[in-house]
């Protein structure tokens, strides 16, 4: 990940890492070796990168802290995931269902407009579901 990784962000916020290669062989190798690590990758036919996408892959790469061998790379890594309301969203939930007062007292949220759309897009993606007032994880 150190000389091949890369990053794609939007609003500082993580939306793609990508391994990129030339060889087509190399690409399905590291797309076989992020399957053993328990992250999920896409080939793109015509494309010379090996593509990451999703929270649950995000938080599996910073467990294996897989860009701790590039200190630019890992800092702007470490600086959008801390950063990412949706991951810190995610990451909250996953311990137990919470109503949106209870998410926005332990995030020490301010706008609640801000909650609000990452809460619809986390439920668009599949990643929740609210049951009265709660949000629960809904992990795959």
């Amino acid at each position: 990940m150190a000389a091949e990784g890369g990053l794609d962000y939007v609003n500082n916020n993580i939306r793609t890492i990508r391994i990129a290669s030339n060889n087509q062989k190399e690409r399905e190798f590291y797309c076989t070796l992020f399957g053993i690590l328990g992250i999920r990758s896409k080939l793109y036919r015509g494309r010379h990168n090996v593509v990451i996408n999703g929270i649950p892959n995000f938080i599996r790469c910073k467990e294996l802290d897989l860009f701790k061998l590039h200190e630019r790379k890992n800092k702007k890594f470490l600086e959008a995931f801390n950063d990412s309301l949706s991951i810190r969203l995610f990451l909250l939930l996953k311990k137990m269902p919470l109503s949106k007062k209870d998410i926005i007292r332990k995030l020490i949220i301010e706008n609640k407009s801000q909650l609000d759309a990452h809460l619809r897009s986390l439920m668009q993606l599949g990643y929740l579901k609210k049951a009265k007032d709660k949000y629960n994880l809904c992990l795959q």
